[in-house]
């Protein structure tokens, strides 16, 4: 039984994030036809997650060496020419740790989330879709088309209402977790 409550605080606090917008060239085909793959698979999370369509499991594309090259070109890039190498270089030591595909067709879309126990997330669109991902809290969006990539704060809320047209969104979401020394 609670004796007392001696403290309780509920407030906003500013915190410092980022949300970094490009493009890079693509193959989508190849991608899309491994996602495909990877949704037939008893191991996809089809309808199970915060993706309300198809996704093949957490770690499908950690293996997928054409993945391991683009997610390497982007991070390379970012890390050599933008501030953003600065806040990698305030985190020494990081890691990829989770990338998967989607498929979301008519009527689907994706709940309102983040990845608040990652470090870094992001998306590489493999198709154009009018399905925008949502970031209410920087108060933009993102309209996915072939190549287009966000890397952002985990810790953002992100998400894309119901697709209401007949075109597919097709993407490859990750996640990049700061490695913890078992000596801390």
């Amino acid at each position: 039984m609670i004796y007392s409550i001696d403290k309780q605080i509920q407030t906003t606090i500013k915190k410092e994030v980022f949300y970094i917008e490009g493009k890079i060239k693509i193959d989508s085909n190849y991608f899309i036809k491994k996602i495909e793959e990877g949704i037939s698979l008893p191991s996809s999370l089809n309808n199970q997650t915060n993706v309300r369509g198809c996704m093949t499991s957490w770690f499908y594309f950690m293996e997928d060496i054409e993945f391991q090259n683009l997610f390497t070109s982007i991070i390379g890039y970012i890390e050599n020419e933008t501030s953003f190498k600065d806040f990698l270089i305030s985190c020494p030591e990081w890691s990829l740790k989770e990338a998967w595909g989607l498929k979301e067709t008519y009527g689907n879309y994706t709940k309102k989330h983040n990845h608040s126990a990652a470090l870094i997330s992001g998306v590489i669109y493999l198709s154009n879709a009018k399905q925008e991902l949502i970031f209410e809290e920087l108060n933009t969006s993102v309209i996915p088309e072939e190549g287009k990539f966000v890397l952002f704060s985990s810790d953002l809320q992100h998400y894309a209402k119901r697709l209401l047209s007949n075109c597919v969104k097709y993407g490859i979401a990750f996640n990049i977790y700061e490695v913890k020394s078992k000596y801390v």
